[in-house]
């Protein structure tokens, strides 16, 4: 690769580099991937409070990454490992307990089975054809590979696919979930790759995936920026570039076709009506950029805060194709967002901050702890978001108090669970709200989808 998509593709912040198809599709990862965290199914959050050392879990492909790129006609080589401790009961001799281990797809991909098996758990299907196998115990842990034919007995789509894992320990506690993407290339025709990103600060893609909910689905808040971007691979076989993409300083609209189920915004009113191509949103905000050596191209369109074409509410898919310079069009791919009310910080966030500061007597005047004051917004939202941690490390995976969009970079949000002390946080101190119960599931809850949603000062 060259060094130009190192560049683009290096996401800022966490404990990992990941690249622009990378592992960051849940925003959660960070502290499963680098020390491993846990919510109750009982619980309230989307992190837990540990009664004891987390147990990590790794999730990558067979080279030790967890982006790769794939031919359609290629085999997908997925490991995991789980420490032998807290997750015994995970295995069943040489064979897995299915129920203890969820593998899920996003977007779900479509079994060519009997609808018996498919009404199974996809780590079941996979142990029962035989793609899924244990490895015996070596120093205290226990790998599972996954050695999964891309063209059956599923039906993978071309471009982007994240698979996630989630685990049950021998507490009967979920991990929070791990992931890898992989993008799947076409043999003979383009590929085109749509991705649903943070917004950046610069010049080129954040490479930072929308978070994810419960759903698998990729969301945001209602009227808050986000990033669609298109990445067109060349054909493997003729090797077309796309260097017709542009044409007269503008994205060619026969050349770029992305559309979107629903109207955007007020059709009459500098929006789009459902179906119709948003080719002329691409290479504005953000310029079209191409690999020297690879061919690949990526061209972005900037949602911006209470952009005149914002998504409505509910669910909406985008579908992209793109075509090469031969004339040759890519299969069409698509991704689907889901658009739910927006979490205030004045209103939601800001009174859980001021219980801490008064309840724990520490965040507010006349000496606030660690120079940090969350009594008043302006001052709360300035001296949090984005802003450097005095007491974690240069190599924590939360050095920023609030990191937009990562709760798990959060170390405010460590804080508030008493899990940052944990795995790659590596903080000090004491838990907020100092000296008082920690906060209920519901508060947390609300700070995690508030900075999920970017940590707007809204």
């Amino acid at each position: 690769m060259s060094q130009f998509l190192r560049n683009v593709r290096r996401a800022r912040g966490g404990c990992c580099a990941w690249g622009l198809r990378s592992a960051t599709v849940a925003l959660l990862l960070a502290v499963t991937a680098c020390g491993g965290s846990f919510r109750s199914k009982a619980g309230g959050g989307s992190l837990a409070v540990l009664d004891r050392e987390p147990f990590a879990i790794e999730f990558s492909f067979a080279d030790g990454s967890q982006d790769l790129q794939l031919r359609e006609n290629g085999l997908l080589p997925m490991r995991l490992e789980f420490p032998l401790e807290g997750f015994s009961n995970l295995f069943v001799g040489d064979t897995i307990d299915p129920d203890r281990l969820r593998l899920s797809t996003t977007p779900p991909l479509v079994p060519a089975i009997s609808s018996r098996e498919s009404e199974s758990s996809l780590s079941a299907q996979l142990q029962e054809q035989g793609f899924l196998t244990v490895s015996e115990a070596d120093q205290g842990v226990r790998q599972v590979a996954v050695d999964w034919p891309i063209d059956g007995p599923f039906e993978f789509p071309l471009g982007l696919v994240v698979l996630e894992a989630v685990a049950i320990d021998d507490l009967d506690r979920e991990t929070e979930p791990v992931q890898v993407s992989v993008t799947i290339q076409a043999l003979d025709r383009p590929t085109a790759v749509v991705r649903l990103e943070a917004p950046s600060q610069g010049p080129t893609p954040s490479g930072i995936l929308l978070p994810t909910n419960d759903e698998g689905k990729f969301f945001i808040g209602e009227a808050l920026p986000f990033i669609l971007l298109i990445e067109g691979i060349p054909n493997l076989e003729g090797g077309a570039a796309f260097d017709q993409l542009v044409s007269g300083g503008s994205v060619d609209p026969d050349r770029l076709i992305v559309t979107a189920d629903r109207d955007l915004g007020d059709p009459g009113n500098g929006g789009f009506l459902a179906g119709e191509n948003l080719a002329p949103l691409f290479g504005q905000a953000l310029p079209v950029l191409t690999d020297p050596d690879s061919g690949v191209v990526l061209v972005a369109a900037l949602f911006e805060a209470g952009a005149s074409q914002s998504p409505p509410l509910g669910d909406i898919t985008f579908q992209a194709v793109l075509v090469d310079d031969s004339g040759a069009s890519s299969a069409s791919q698509s991704a689907l967002l889901n658009v739910e009310p927006i979490h205030s910080f004045r209103a939601e966030v800001m009174p859980i901050f001021t219980s801490c500061a008064q309840g724990g007597f520490c965040h507010g005047e006349p000496n606030p702890s660690g120079e940090l004051d969350l009594q008043f917004p302006e001052i709360a939202w300035q001296e949090t978001v984005g802003v450097r941690s005095i007491q974690t490390p240069d190599n924590s995976c939360a050095t920023q108090i609030i990191e937009p969009y990562q709760p798990s970079a959060s170390y405010l949000l460590h804080k508030l669970l008493n899990t940052h002390r944990d795995g790659c946080v590596m903080g000090r101190g004491r838990s907020m709200p100092r000296g008082a119960p920690l906060l209920p599931g519901e508060s947390v809850q609300a700070v995690t989808r508030w900075i999920q949603q970017g940590a707007q000062n809204n």
